[in-house]
């Protein structure tokens, strides 16, 4: 109850009364002080009057205390704030997806990649330029063009399986004067890295500081257009019934290439060119016609090593002593190599890039084809090089033309 002054008006008259007001409703009971008569009046009447008594009450009284959300609602919020983040991030997903696939299919219509399944491979191949080529050189295409080569790059070059680790650590010793323990303390991959593979990658190549030794499969026609005018080219052939072998036990040897068939189905592919940076003729034409490429035949490699490395080094600007290159001759041997941590990539098996059934570093022979061909294979291989490899090259395929000829002339004769 509030008691407040107020004046009123009784008869003509003018007095001030205390009045007592209460609350009730939208309604308020007033009594004079005076008189024992109440009276109703409504909160219009004592508007500026009841402001100042309902903030008075206001203060006196505390605010009623806050009704907390129960349970089941606070997880049904919650649920509709995630739902909301859900759809959020899916939009942006969609988003960047269509993005990246305009930009991918952009890509692609401008090196003119076309995607095609070859029978017995589950990895992705891509046709380009006339080249088969593995997935994951769709993506890089322009920026393998665009890398900026050094005037003291030195490129070793091959189509796989032709020797190219060998060449590596040759090239390496070369540059390094011999330098054996320094060729033990890192790997060959970090020494000469892969330029096409993804790992350690490109960025990894332009950081090198010290001169570098880059390693490719690549067809010349994907390198950078200013290589042959900044760098040294070396390319390594081997005789395509060997690389044939070599590449089939590879394919098994890793994880990522996944062929399923068998030799002869592998073989089969080789000849129509429809293995990964296939076709190998192709492949060797796309060098070997190159004044400024120093090529190596693996073969020279096993029957006149000494010759071979002192040609190589003079092509590198380096004049090397007999028994310098005797001795990178002894640390090059196959057995050395293949049970040297530092080149046998054994390393790859902890990775699980490479099965734990297998090695790297195999035979390392000439000749093994005669162990694997059938005698109708052979003959489409030697076709291809008399016709379908432009230049003309003479390999050794460990077993004299005459025997060849005695071989083909017994198939001939059971059939």
């Amino acid at each position: 109850m509030n008691r407040v002054s107020y004046l009123t008006s009784i008869g003509s008259n003018l007095i001030r009364v205390n009045v007592e007001i209460f609350k009730k409703k939208k309604y308020f009971l007033i009594k004079l002080s005076n008189s024992n008569r109440l009276f109703s009046s409504t909160r219009i009447t004592f508007e500026k009057n009841l402001q100042t008594v309902e903030k008075n009450e206001s203060k006196k009284n505390t605010p009623p205390p806050k009704k907390e959300l129960s349970p089941i609602r606070k997880l049904l919020y919650t649920k509709d704030y995630l739902d909301f983040l859900i759809l959020v991030f899916l939009a942006t997903g969609i988003y960047i997806g269509y993005k990246n696939s305009k930009l991918q299919k952009d890509h692609e219509k401008k090196f003119n990649i076309e995607w095609i399944d070859v029978p017995f491979t589950k990895h992705k191949i891509f046709t380009c330029n006339n080249f088969y080529l593995p997935e994951f050189l769709a993506k890089s295409l322009e920026k393998f063009k665009q890398f900026q080569v050094r005037q003291d790059d030195v490129w070793i070059v091959s189509f796989p399986k032709s020797g190219t680790t060998w060449v590596q650590e040759l090239v390496y010793l070369i540059e390094n004067e011999c330098d054996f323990k320094k060729a033990t303390q890192d790997s060959i991959e970090n020494r000469s890295p892969f330029f096409d593979y993804p790992s350690p990658g490109l960025k990894h190549i332009e950081n090198i500081k010290t001169k570098r030794i880059i390693k490719t499969h690549l067809p010349h026609s994907f390198l950078p257009d200013e290589i042959e005018k900044k760098a040294k080219l070396i390319y390594i052939v081997r005789n395509p019934k060997d690389v044939t072998v070599s590449y089939f036990h590879f394919t098994n040897l890793s994880t990522q290439a996944q062929f399923t068939g068998n030799f002869y189905d592998f073989t089969k592919l080789f000849i129509e060119g429809k293995v990964p940076y296939g076709p190998w003729w192709n492949h060797v034409d796309d060098y070997v016609t190159k004044k400024d490429v120093h090529v190596i035949y693996y073969e020279d490699l096993h029957t006149k090593p000494f010759e071979v490395i002192k040609k190589l080094s003079k092509y590198l600007g380096k004049d090397l002593s007999d028994d310098k290159i005797k001795s990178i001759i002894e640390w090059c041997s196959f057995d050395k190599m293949k049970n040297n941590p530092a080149v046998n990539y054994e390393w790859y098996k902890d990775l699980g890039l490479y099965k734990k059934n297998g090695h790297f570093f195999r035979k390392g022979t000439v000749g093994d084809w005669l162990n694997y061909f059938a005698v109708d294979d052979s003959q489409k291989i030697d076709h291809i090089v008399e016709n379908k490899l432009k230049t003309k090259l003479d390999f050794n395929y460990g077993i004299s033309t005459n025997d060849l000829k005695k071989i083909y002339s017994l198939n001939q004769n059971k059939a």
